[in-house]
């Protein structure tokens, strides 16, 4: 008998993001937004089930760094 595991991948919630003001506060977290964006794909790409627990940088959630990044 062989057992079969199920994975749910949940995806990030961009519905709730003003991008306006996001991309203001990109424009003051551009250092901190790179070394996350290097901490996600270096040594090795995480995907957002892994990544959305490396910390944001200051003053932004994890998925609004996601959507910065990954254009969602």
């Amino acid at each position: 008998m062989s057992r079969h595991e199920v994975v749910t991948i949940r995806k990030p919630n961009l519905s709730k993001i003003d991008s306006k003001t996001l991309f203001e506060r990109y424009n003051h977290n551009r250092k901190d937004l790179e070394r996350y964006r290097q901490a996600i794909n270096y040594p090795q790409y995480l995907p957002w089930e892994k990544a959305r627990f490396v910390a944001p940088p200051p003053g932004m959630t994890s998925e609004e760094v996601w959507f910065l990044i990954r254009g969602n």
